[in-house]
């Protein structure tokens, strides 16, 4: 591997947290993370809604349900294989600099 790059590996995964304001209570949590995620559409959140990834206020969500104000959601994104990326530094750090 050429200087200056780490190698491909695995991550622990990372938990993404975000607490709804009055802005987008009432929507639902798929159409939530499809627009504030969009690297994702909502076909992909639906599988990670049936996968378990998805948690309100601390519980799984076993279904699509309307936010409310001050509740907390979590995406438990599941651990996953990096590419080879540039830096130095650990490998914790560049985990996250590079997915």
């Amino acid at each position: 591997m050429a200087e200056g790059w780490l190698p491909a590996a695995f991550n622990r995964g990372w938990t993404y947290r975000d607490r709804i304001g009055a802005e987008p209570a009432g929507a639902t949590v798929l159409s939530f993370y499809a627009a504030r995620y969009r690297h994702s559409d909502r076909a992909v959140w639906t599988q990670r809604l049936a996968a378990g990834e998805l948690h309100r206020n601390g519980s799984r969500l076993r279904a699509d349900a309307a936010l409310l104000a001050g509740d907390q959601l979590q995406w438990h994104r599941p651990p996953g294989r990096r590419p080879p990326c540039r830096g130095r530094g650990s490998s914790c750090l560049m985990t996250a600099i590079c997915w």
